[in-house]
């Protein structure tokens, strides 16, 4: 599960930025 994680963090960080960017 360690490159369902990587891709996992990836997709988060981008949310996490696009969600920063929204506010």
């Amino acid at each position: 599960m360690v490159v369902v994680d990587e891709r996992l963090g990836v997709t988060m960080t981008e949310i996490i930025k696009a969600d920063d960017s929204g506010k």
